[in-house]
């Protein structure tokens, strides 16, 4: 395990955040961090959540990194403290601060900020004023009380964020109230934890919010531990430790929110008292893609680097930790099976493979290849099922069969791995996996003009961000999908996929059925089967049979098709033809 480097590729990327804030000591927006605000001018108010690369910049000014040419630099100390200053200014008198519109109030942005800018003030205390030290003292009474009075339940990483909030701003203020409400939250959290061990994330599992709400959790177990508290975090990561995938990432494609996150903080803070933590955190740090989560973009420069800084410190202090010959992770164990029914989840373990079933997804499935990288990376597969594309009908055409000539997509895509609760076993020893699912319409959410006016207007009222807050939570609550996400899942149609999933030694076998709802005339039918490396897609490898299936739905109104997935130490082989019959997989 190569500590150093870990820290080496934080700090530097932390230092690539001089490059988005503004740096102009007369300009108005001075520390500003959204460069879309200070300097591309694109939006209209500043994203209060972009000012926690304060406390990045606080890190790198203070302490020791390998490779850090910024600690103890005047314009880093400077522009870490502008930055801090800055957020302050951005404060709604209740506490609150913005990230996704004007007026927001957002119960995130406050949260998140408050954390992190609470931790940058020990750091820069001596540069500042002492009427900053007052004003931004002020400025975090504010943010504490605004954070004590609300909650987030719905998404409960939220609520496991205030917490932590909380008990650093109470620490830092001495105030024993926020402490106090720090744990009720963090109460709040455990009492909706399942007991499969996931926390429920808009009401159903995000492994990638999993691994935040446990991160942060964590950090709370650091201002005040409690055996409630360790005994909820070890199951939580027990349950995570099943979908961590072999190039340290889970699973976007699964997950409710699409949340990728894999936080080796929590690793590093559980690694005293958690095998799995330890064996997590020494596979993460030697992977390849160690900045992909953290620094894929610059809002995610902001929002996390400092989480990077800050587990290369704390895995300093338990350095002890990294001696132990730890048991592998899920991935790396001798072969098993095991399903999760709540979550929709079942991880699969056999000879030559790693894979992961989402139920609740039509049985989508997303395998690697054991037992690790080939040169081009993690081979992968992910078999997401099918989409049905209605085509309108040609110039002239007639006739009700697949005879008659279509052209151009009209009408709703239907997909079969939109969530939509399949119904596997309670119970799976053994034997082929099924599922049965509808086909559902994909609803991809774009705010026109009408809705951005809307949210513009009563986002400048007085209380009008509550009336917003309330119908987005219904909205989210009734999608059960975040509203950042592009796409969810829309009205249910008759079209049908049974799927059978057979899991051997090398290989995987596939069964479906496709039945179509009314006439399968003029219908493109679509197979989402992907290989890839490192989650990148590298191929469609069953697209040549597509006008097979599409001629017979057409034809007979279903579709049979049989894949097989092989494992060999080259890589993964995929295979599909249509099937006359599939025997038993109506379950």
């Amino acid at each position: 395990m190569d500590l150093n480097r870990y820290g080496r590729e934080m700090a530097g990327a932390a230092g690539e955040l001089l490059e988005l804030v503004d740096r102009d000591r007369h300009s108005p927006s001075y520390g500003c961090f959204d460069y879309h605000y200070w300097r591309s001018k694109t939006v209209g108010f500043a994203n209060g959540r972009l000012q926690e690369a304060a406390y990045t910049l606080a890190l790198l000014y203070r302490n020791d990194y390998p490779g850090n040419r910024w600690r103890g630099l005047l314009e880093v100390g400077e522009l870490a403290r502008a930055g801090l200053l800055r957020w302050a200014a951005l404060q709604h008198p209740d506490g609150s601060f913005d990230e996704w519109y004007r007026g927001e109030h957002g119960f995130a942005a406050t949260a998140f900020s408050s954390y992190a800018l609470s931790r940058a003030y020990p750091l820069l205390e001596e540069l500042l004023e002492p009427g900053d030290r007052e004003s931004l003292r002020e400025t975090f009474r504010r943010a504490g009380g605004w954070l004590a009075r609300h909650g987030d339940l719905d998404k409960i990483n939220h609520q496991a964020v205030a917490a932590a909030a909380l008990y650093g701003l109470g620490e830092l203020l001495g105030d024993p109230a926020l402490a106090g409400a720090a744990g009720r939250k963090v109460e709040s959290v455990l009492e909706r934890q399942t007991k499969e061990g996931w926390f429920p994330e808009l009401g159903g599992v995000d492994t990638g919010y999993g691994f935040l709400t446990l991160e942060y959790l964590a950090r709370c177990r650091r201002f005040s531990p409690s055996r409630r508290l360790e005994e909820a975090l070890l199951k939580s990561l027990d349950f995570l430790s099943f979908f961590v995938h072999p190039e340290i990432a889970t699973g976007r494609e699964y997950n409710l929110c699409g949340n990728s996150y894999v936080s080796l903080l929590a690793a590093v803070l559980l690694a005293p008292v958690s095998p799995v933590a330890r064996r997590l955190f020494s596979e993460g740090v030697s992977r390849e893609n160690l900045l992909r989560q953290l620094a894929q973009d610059d809002l995610s420069r902001c929002y996390h680097l400092y989480t990077g800084l800050r587990t290369y410190d704390y895995a300093r202090e338990v350095r002890e930790c990294w001696q132990s010959a730890d048991p592998p992770l899920p991935y790396g164990r001798e072969p098993f099976r095991k399903v999760f029914p709540r979550a929709g989840l079942a991880a699969v373990r056999e000879e030559g493979y790693y894979a992961v079933v989402s139920l609740s997804r039509g049985g989508m499935i997303k395998a690697f290849a054991s037992p690790g990288p080939a040169e081009s990376g993690y081979s992968c597969c992910l078999d997401r099922g099918y989409s049905l594309r209605p085509l309108r009908p040609a110039a002239g055409a007639t006739g009700a069969t697949g005879a008659t000539g279509a052209t151009g997509a009209t009408g709703a895509t239907l997909h079969s791995f939109l969530l939509s609760g399949g119904a596997p076993a309670g119970e799976w020893e053994g034997g082929p996996l099924r599922i049965e699912v509808p086909f559902r319409r994909g609803r991809y959410f774009f705010p026109g003009r009408f809705s951005r006016a809307v949210l513009s207007v009563l986002g400048s009222l007085p209380y009008g961000y509550l009336l917003l807050k309330k119908g987005i939570d219904f909205i989210r609550r009734r999608k059960k999908a975040s509203l950042q996400l592009t796409s969810a899942a829309g009205a249910t149609s008759a079209w049908r996929l049974e799927r059978s999933i057979d899991f051997g030694a090398g290989r995987i076998l596939v069964r479906d059925r496709i039945t179509a709802g009314g006439a399968g005339a003029g219908t493109e039918l679509l197979i989402e089967l992907e290989q890839g490396s490192d989650s990148r897609v590298t191929g469609r490898p069953l697209a040549h049979r597509e006008p097979e299936l599409k001629l017979a739905v057409s034809e007979k109104g279903e579709a049979l098709i049989e894949k097989e997935l092989t494992f060999t130490p080259a890589g993964i082989e995929v295979s599909g033809k249509p099937a006359p019959a599939i025997t038993g997989n109506r379950g």
